[in-house]
């Protein structure tokens, strides 16, 4: 699992009466997938070790998680004493990058059973990471949209205050997100089972 966070904020503010926020909830998930080749358990490992992704931290992981967050066009307003946000966009791009058999003429009904099973097991923990991701955004899109200062002078720390905000979900988005690779290392881990299943193959 890897994360990646472009913070573009831009603030605007205005005089006005407080409105509700008018929020962009926006989430975006796309798969892309690198070839995996191999007519035994064995093969297939070997190919994984070969193939898998490059030049990234976790470039010993089978499958990884990418993900981007921006926030952008906040707009704040003044009015009854506070500034407060009348809108603002907050979008999440999910990219999993997955392993994916050209499977083999000579592979056996076994192999690709094993094989369906891990391939399964690393979606799911893939996807996993992505609802972690998912979850930490919505909590910073309640904190965000919460935003509230007295004062019309303040109504100009918005763009800090939500740089602050942005720093701190991807250091709890990241701790989350350990904590889950660090139990799913353990061998009674349906990855790990599958994986360990499938390697010993013939």
């Amino acid at each position: 699992m890897r994360t990646f966070f472009k913070i573009l904020v831009s603030v605007v503010f205005t005089f006005s009466v407080w409105l509700p926020v008018n929020a962009k909830v926006i989430v975006k998930e796309k798969t892309s997938y690198y070839t995996v080749t191999g007519d035994s358990g064995r093969a297939i490992k070997k190919s994984i070790r070969k193939n898998r992704i490059r030049g990234l931290k976790n470039s010993n992981q089978i499958g990884v998680t990418h993900t981007k967050l921006t926030a952008k066009n906040i707009v704040s307003i003044y009015g009854g004493g506070k500034c407060k946000i009348k809108s603002t966009d907050v979008v999440l791009d999910i990219l999993y990058i997955l392993p994916k058999w050209r499977k083999s003429n000579l592979a056996s009904k076994q192999l690709t059973k094993n094989w369906n099973d891990f391939s399964n097991a690393v979606t799911a923990h893939e996807k996993t990471h992505g609802k972690i991701w998912k979850e930490t955004y919505k909590e910073l899109h309640r904190k965000i949209s919460k935003l509230s200062f007295k004062g019309v002078s303040h109504c100009r720390i918005f763009k800090s205050k939500t740089r602050r905000l942005l720093r701190s979900a991807e250091k709890k988005g990241d701790r989350s997100n350990k904590k889950f690779e660090l139990s799913e290392r353990k061998n009674s881990s349906a990855i790990s089972r599958a994986y360990l299943k499938l390697v010993a193959t013939k």
